[in-house]
């Protein structure tokens, strides 16, 4: 009888020691679906980064806040290329307005013979690039030094050549182009200049019809000179002498032709170009 309640014993204790492992066996099974099933709801609602998924997903708000002040990396190369684009933003707008030169000789140097040509409305290009003076003085009845009865060689309207024997009467003439050529005298005075090359004055006479002149070409048998028309103008040019001293290079005529082109004045209406007597204009 004690054996058989012995052995009933065993049975039982054995029957629940085999419950229990199946018990536990299958409590590992839910717990871990469940952590797994957590563990992928986590991954996907944070994909979205918004601050209430996480906090549904179990994060505490200090984790939010972290996450939310964390600024997202940004490349080498989009960095450059933003500085890039700052600058040349900055660049652009930092550019001041485009603006127009003024000529300064008219507000710097009235004795410059752009200033001469400005006052008569034309562009320095129409005058002849190797004039160096232009000079104004009044027409006497005999152009010639005090205490002479006859013409002398620089007077009359052809171009008359400075050489080594009458360069000293060029300060006369022309003293502040003296001055400011005072090498090219030199070699001329020492006969050392380029004989190829020669330094010429000419005359030109005013009358009425004219304000100014312009010497505008020089050929081998020819002068082109611009009459500046006096138009509506009260004075003109009568009684006036215009000289131009200039450089030419090669053969010229004693006498070459002078031709005259007459040109309009071209300056705004009342303001009348007046230059004083014995002024000088130097290149």
């Amino acid at each position: 009888m004690k054996m058989i309640n012995l052995f009933v014993s065993i049975a039982l204790v054995a029957f629940i020691a085999v419950c229990f492992c199946a018990g536990c066996s299958d409590s590992h099974k839910l717990t871990g679906t469940a952590e797994e099933t957590n563990e992928f709801a986590f991954v996907v609602s944070s994909s979205s980064f918004s601050s209430s998924s996480l906090e549904n997903s179990g994060v505490g708000s200090s984790a939010v806040e972290s996450s939310s002040s964390v600024e997202p990396e940004v490349s080498s190369s989009s960095q450059k290329q933003e500085s890039s684009s700052s600058e040349e933003g900055s660049s652009s707008s930092a550019a001041p307005p485009h603006s127009g030169t003024q000529s300064s000789s008219s507000l710097e140097n009235p004795n410059s013979l752009e200033y001469y040509i400005e006052e008569l409305g034309l562009n320095v290009n129409q005058l002849y690039e190797n004039v160096l003076a232009a000079g104004l003085t009044e027409e006497k009845d005999s152009d010639t030094a005090p205490g002479q009865a006859v013409a002398t060689e620089f007077d009359g309207p052809w171009p008359h050549q400075f050489v080594k024997e009458n360069i000293g009467v060029l300060p006369y003439f022309f003293p502040e182009a003296a001055d400011e050529y005072a090498g090219l005298v030199d070699s001329i005075e020492s006969g050392l200049a380029d004989s190829g090359c020669g330094l010429y004055m000419m005359n030109v006479y005013g009358n009425e019809k004219a304000i100014a002149y312009v010497v505008a070409d020089i050929t081998v048998d020819k002068v082109v000179v611009m009459d500046v028309s006096a138009g509506n103008c009260p004075n003109s040019a009568v009684n006036k002498i215009f000289r131009f001293l200039f450089r030419y290079c090669g053969e010229m005529e004693s006498r070459p032709e002078i031709e005259h082109v007459e040109v309009n004045l071209n300056v705004s209406e009342g303001s009348c170009p007046d230059f004083d007597m014995d002024s000088e204009w130097v290149k």
